[in-house]
């Protein structure tokens, strides 16, 4: 099953773009192969996809694996909340976890960047311990 998420917009100068976080939530509970990244496109106009489903070529904007991992705080979820341009580089504020559901991994908040809007990743993210840590494991339930 896979949806999409927390999608935001950046206006840069005259261009627009969009990004969203694409989720993959597998076929059964904990399905290995889960897991949440962002992506992002541009688009020449907002209107022409106002009341209908969109379908932008799509670049990835922050990876993930997909499965249950341990080698990056955010290795199995990056989704990406917000998203600005600050002089020569794009920042995208974003939340993170070694695995997306709430109940496992470490979940924190962080901040990645790029020089370029879409069409590479943003590699350069910081550690969590730059960032902010979720007091609980379970901290994205309500």
């Amino acid at each position: 099953m896979e949806s999409a998420s927390t999608g935001v917009t950046l206006i840069d100068g005259g261009r627009k773009y969009i990004a969203w976080t694409q989720v993959y939530d597998g076929v059964r509970a904990w399905d290995p192969l889960a897991h949440a990244y962002s992506q992002s496109a541009e688009v020449t106009n907002f209107s022409t996809y106002f009341g209908s489903v969109m379908s932008p070529r799509a670049t990835i904007m922050m990876n993930s694996e997909p499965r249950f991992c341990t080698d990056a705080w955010d290795c199995n979820n990056r989704d990406k909340q917000d998203w600005k341009r600050e002089g020569d580089y794009l920042y995208a504020l974003y939340d993170g976890s070694e695995y997306y559901r709430c109940d496992s991994g470490h979940w924190g908040i962080s901040v990645a960047r790029s020089s370029q809007v879409v069409g590479s990743e943003y590699l350069d993210r910081l550690p969590l311990s730059r960032g902010i840590a979720a007091v609980r494991k379970t901290a994205c339930r309500k």
